[in-house]
């Protein structure tokens, strides 16, 4: 009996018995690595102790699990608890977000498990966050709203951080809306549909108000792949983003952030579509991304459903816990689920898109406090949630693209230890994703009947045209919600092919109970209504093939990845080349690579410092002390105080050696870099170590001091320093430092611009 749950038993001791588990490498499975054309491998090399022997033994994947690698967290961040940065791609884009001027569009592209969440509260609730203002955090499903919620809370206790989903008590949804109207409310996590529903009202106020601070949209691929079917909610919320921006006072803008782990081609080009604005404020990109070293990918066709159930009844009885079953239709998942209880894992869940919301809300309660161990779930299941030790993913289907099934993958291996992939499939399933690929697009007849009759009840505002939702086309007798929510699929795809912008959603109510309410949608047109066939052709007809030849080429992928004609490896780094968003390569494994910086980050100084070192545009100034001639604490009293100045008149950047940042105090002064960075603009320091400083490194191109200490006076300091490219660079420096380039002369003989401290303090004091 132990035999048949891969383990043996051995007699020991004193009656005892030891229980050993048998590696299991069934010979049906497939390793995903590598193609069936590489004949000079036979075997994944993982594959070597067993399919599961690395998932079993939690072995480290991601260089993220060394300390060693591990950067120390700017100032303001440890009051969230944060420590320390994941990797130099997490802290970079920490940076970048919080040194974004307000008003910008930042799409920000970070692989699963590298710290994307922090990202998103570091805006939230740190620098001039932490002043006041409210950050909307947009999540696809309530789950993860309250999941979210419970996180965030623990980075900062104490903070009104909530969820909003239907059906709150009216004494908590009452006491969100006041904290609102009072600008008391720090963090809300909310879904598309409350968002440009029951809160629109209460949003927009506090937009008017300059009372909003972010807007973040989680898991912002789903704006494009499911906006264009069941839940247009995700795009049409993009109208009230704008109408947030128009409703904001001049200079009171706030940024907005689209997070995503992944972004393919026409993700991009339909996110870049969407998030554009009418000040000319684009959508740019902070990418740092990597194929994720944790699972180990393996595959089996099945010839039938009866094979499959008994392959996966071995992978079941062999296979590590948590685990995840993910099918595509919803009967399959109900089925499949039964058929685990019957095998006897009673501590089985299931999630899928027609569970009641109390259902599902146990049902993730439950995996979330390890309950249970093994769930069942359609696509939606586990978006964003962070459960790190999903060891085992298996597919009893065949997603329709590869970001799917890279995405579900992404839910196992989120705490960087090594997790298995498995796929199990069947001629049925792979008909089924085939005719899933295709782009659920209104046919070009009825896409124009329905733009027709919606610009007959067209209502002109100025330049903009407002539209009835509910309006008919020809051959439909009733109204419906499927009738309205097909309306707003065509606007949709008119907004895709750059025929109009849709500006405004909404549902008016008459003063008495008698009829429907009026629903509506505000389209600006960028081109000519497009009311006929030759029209029509000419200005959807581009948008309609680029979206069909597109879902041709990712299912194309995934069948070249299941009849193994290509590795999996090569299609993936493939299908998230991104060349416009400025990715231009796809690593395999976790590399030290930072997102490339935007060039509109807060950059603006004094102008009395400005006038202080003499120059209004970017350079290396030397800023020169002399370390004899006075006493030691009161020079070091002059480097504290400059150097708070110099944070209040725009540095917002300092690098300095380790034992400096560490030490709790200098000489008579405490420590000046929490006060400095309370003292920059928007309270928020980049600070670094001169090791940071390679010649070429990809840094924000902000205004940095680097302050070279009196115990370095005599010694040359490194050449990367001077080759650091910033908008200005202060570098404080003892007089006595011999030039990097030229051992024989002092540093202020370099040639730099140049200017004494003491010159410098007086100025800064004016």
């Amino acid at each position: 009996m132990w035999g048949l749950f891969g383990c043996r038993a051995l007699e020991a001791n004193e009656g005892r018995i030891v229980i050993e588990a048998f590696d299991w490498s069934p010979s049906w499975l497939r390793p995903l690595h590598f193609s069936k054309m590489d004949a000079s491998r036979t075997a994944a090399p993982e594959t070597n102790n067993g399919v599961f022997h690395a998932a079993e033994h939690g072995e480290p994947r991601h260089p993220r699990l060394s300390v060693a690698n591990h950067l120390v967290a700017d100032p303001g961040l440890p009051d969230l608890g944060v420590e320390k940065y994941l990797s130099h791609a997490q802290a970079e884009t920490i940076r970048c977000v919080m040194l974004s001027p307000p008003g910008c569009v930042r799409l920000v592209v970070l692989p699963t498990g590298s710290g994307k969440s922090l990202v998103g509260l570091s805006a939230a609730l740190a620098g001039l966050a932490k002043v006041g203002g409210l950050t909307i955090i947009v999540v696809p499903t309530i789950a993860l709203a309250f999941d979210q919620m419970e996180q965030a809370r623990k980075h900062s206790p104490g903070a009104a951080i909530d969820a909003w989903r239907s059906g709150l008590d009216p004494s908590v949804s009452g006491a969100i809306r006041e904290r609102i109207r009072a600008g008391q409310q720090r963090v809300l996590y909310v879904s598309p549909e409350s968002l440009v529903g029951t809160l629109r009202r209460d949003i927009t106020d506090a937009a008017s108000r300059g009372g909003v601070s972010n807007l973040i949209i989680d898991e912002a691929h789903l704006v494009t792949m499911w906006g264009a079917s069941f839940r247009p909610e995700f795009q049409t919320l993009t109208a009230l983003w704008r109408n947030l921006r128009v409703a904001c006072p001049q200079g009171r803008l706030f940024k907005t952030l689209l997070m995503t782990a992944t972004v393919t081609p026409e993700t991009y080009a339909d996110l870049h579509r969407i998030f554009h604005t009418e000040d000319g404020t684009e959508m740019t990109t902070l990418a740092a991304i990597h194929l994720r070293p944790e699972p180990d990918y393996f595959m089996a066709q099945c010839h039938t459903e009866e094979e499959r159930e008994q392959r996966m009844l071995k992978i079941l009885r062999h296979a590590p816990r948590p685990a995840i079953l993910y099918v595509t239709k919803v009967d399959d998942a109900i089925r499949w689920h039964r058929w685990c209880l019957s095998q006897g894992w009673t501590r089985t869940g299931l999630v899928h898109g027609e569970c009641s919301a109390q259902d599902r809300e146990n049902a993730i309660i439950k995996w979330r406090n390890n309950a249970s161990d093994l769930m069942v779930a359609t696509s939606a299941f586990g978006v964003g949630m962070d459960k790190g030790d999903v060891r085992l993913v298996l597919h009893a289907c065949v997603p329709e693209t590869v970001d799917r099934f890279y995405q579900e993958v992404g839910r196992g291996g989120r705490d960087a230890k090594a997790c298995v992939s498995i796929l199990l499939w069947t001629d049925e399933d792979f008909r089924i994703g085939r005719g899933m690929s295709s782009p659920k697009l209104i046919g070009d007849e009825l896409g124009l009947e329905r733009w027709k009759t919606l610009w007959h009840s067209a209502k002109p505002d100025g330049e903009l045209h407002r539209l009835d939702l509910r309006a008919l086309r020809p051959g439909k007798q009733w109204d419906s919600e499927r009738n309205i929510g097909w309306n707003i699929r065509t606007l949709l795809m008119l907004a895709r092919a750059g025929v109009l912008e849709l500006v405004n959603t909404g549902t008016e109510f008459s003063d008495s109970d008698e009829g429907a309410p009026q629903i509506h949608a505000t389209v600006r047109l960028w081109k000519n209504s497009p009311t006929s066939e030759q029209t029509w052709d000419e200005q959807v007809g581009a948008y309609r093939k680029e979206a069909k030849d597109a879902a041709h080429r990712n299912w194309t992928s995934m069948a070249q990845i299941l009849d193994g004609s290509q590795s999996l490896i090569g299609v993936l780094r493939q299908t998230y080349l991104v060349p416009s968003a400025g990715i231009h390569d796809v690593p395999e494994f976790p590399a030290d690579e930072v997102p490339f910086p935007p060039a509109d980050l807060s950059a603006a100084i004094a102008p009395h410092l400005a006038k202080a070192v003499g120059i209004y545009a970017s350079g290396t100034v030397l800023v020169t002390y002399r370390t004899s001639g006075q006493s030691r604490d009161d020079l070091v009293r002059k480097l504290v105080e400059t150097l708070k100045l110099l944070s209040a008149a725009g540095i917002r950047e300092i690098s300095l050696p380790p034992s400096w940042r560490s030490r709790n105090s200098w000489e008579v002064e405490r420590n000046p870099i929490v006060e400095m960075q309370m003292r920059a603009p928007e309270k928020f320091l980049i600070v670094r170590v001169p090791s940071e400083d390679k010649p070429f490194a990809c840094h924000p191109r902000v205004p940095r001091v680097s302050f070279i200490p009196p115990d370095h006076s005599g010694q040359a300091i490194h050449a990367d320093i001077l080759a650091v490219d910033r908008p200005l660079h202060l570098i404080l420096v003892p007089e006595e430092c011999p030039d990097p380039g030229h051992m024989l002369r002092r540093i202020g003989d370099a040639g730099f611009p140049s200017i004494d401290l003491q010159n410098l303090l007086r100025q800064l004091k004016l």
